[in-house]
């Protein structure tokens, strides 16, 4: 016989071999049941440490998401990021990486973004957004080619996604590739008819290759679409200049004055064109109106120079270049100084933890 491998066989075994031993597998039962509660008391007490010590790790991650999400929102960007950072120590989450990546893209710190980013796309491959972002700051950093790198794998999730193929058209055209930009961008507009922007960016790549009667014929559908589109307007205004119908410019830029009175550029695009024939005094008039109105817009100051110029007036030109210099710096010294203040800004410690 072979030898036996439980309690339950050598109770048996035993049993065959003398009668008096017939009550030993009541035993063995018994030990078999108290061995089994025993085992299950010791791995519930284990299972619910466990259970608490995940908890405990659920609740620490999320005080130091929602507390960096709030530091974010307050300006507390240094703080913020030593939040989100110590969250993901305990877990990598998607939400909060995409919290942290904006927090740097908003910052500058476009190494760290890309990282933070990257992160991303290994927690959900199959979301298009991580891929956006990165070609968004590929871009800002003249990487157009890196960028179509990122969109090109976005759309082998998404291949009909008229929102990255227009994308895509955008990183080519910033590499001069303008073909493939209008190829991409009809492919967009194929997906979707209605597709403004797509219609918009086609018509200007056209309009830079010199095709104003392609451009034009988008940007007439734009204005089918919508009548009151302004950059479309803008545009339409550009094209007629380009083919020397003045007239209709002015007009164009005479209908984006009165939707939106302050268009600064819609005063400057009709003064330019007003200057190119001839027509100074009348260029200095509508500037004259559009500073009124805009009175710390240094780029009306420069062409209301250019006009006082052509008037022989270069006392009051100068005068108008020395304001646009002085709104300019201005304008600059107030960027550095936020950035400062973010830089210099003393931290609160909410919640004790960072010392």
């Amino acid at each position: 016989m072979p030898f036996p491998i439980c309690a339950r066989q050598t109770a048996t075994l035993f049993t065959q071999i003398h009668p008096y031993l017939g009550e030993f597998p009541y035993f063995c039962n018994q030990i078999s049941v108290t061995t089994h509660n025993q085992m299950s008391f010791i791995s519930n007490l284990f299972s619910n440490k466990k259970d608490k010590e995940q908890a405990e790790k659920d609740k620490n991650f999320d005080m130091f998401k929602f507390d960096g999400v709030r530091a974010q929102r307050m300006g507390k960007n240094k703080y913020a990021e030593q939040c989100f950072l110590k969250a993901l120590e305990i877990k990598e989450e998607y939400e909060t990486l995409f919290y942290l990546a904006n927090l740097y893209i908003a910052n500058g710190m476009d190494n760290d973004a890309i990282n933070a980013i990257e992160r991303m796309m290994k927690c959900e491959p199959d979301i298009i957004t991580p891929y956006e972002m990165a070609a968004q700051v590929m871009l800002r950093n003249n990487m157009p080619e890196k960028a179509e790198d990122y969109i090109l794998k976005a759309l082998q999730t998404d291949s009909n996604n008229a929102e990255l193929l227009c994308f895509l058209a955008s990183a080519e055209a910033e590499s001069g590739k303008y073909e493939e930009a209008i190829r991409d961008a009809s492919k967009a507009i194929a997906i979707k008819e209605d597709f403004i922007d797509a219609l918009i960016f086609r018509a200007r790549t056209y309009l830079k290759q010199g095709d104003s009667r392609n451009a034009l014929t988008d940007a007439e559908r734009v204005m089918q679409l919508d009548e009151n589109n302004e950059p479309a307007i803008k545009l339409t205004a550009e094209i007629y200049s380009a083919e020397g119908r003045k007239e209709d410019a002015v007009e164009m830029f005479d209908k984006m004055i009165h939707l939106n009175p302050y268009n600064s550029e819609a005063y400057s695009g009709k003064a330019r064109i007003l200057t190119e024939e001839g027509k100074a005094e009348a260029a200095k008039d509508v500037l004259d109106e559009a500073i009124d109105i805009n009175p710390a817009e240094a780029d009306l100051y420069k062409a209301r120079a250019e006009a006082k110029s052509k008037l022989g007036d270069e006392k009051g030109s100068e005068e108008d270049m020395a304001k646009c210099k002085e709104l300019s710096d201005a304008e600059k010294e107030k960027a550095n100084d936020l950035t400062d203040k973010e830089k210099k800004t003393e931290f609160d410690n909410i919640i004790g933890i960072f010392k």
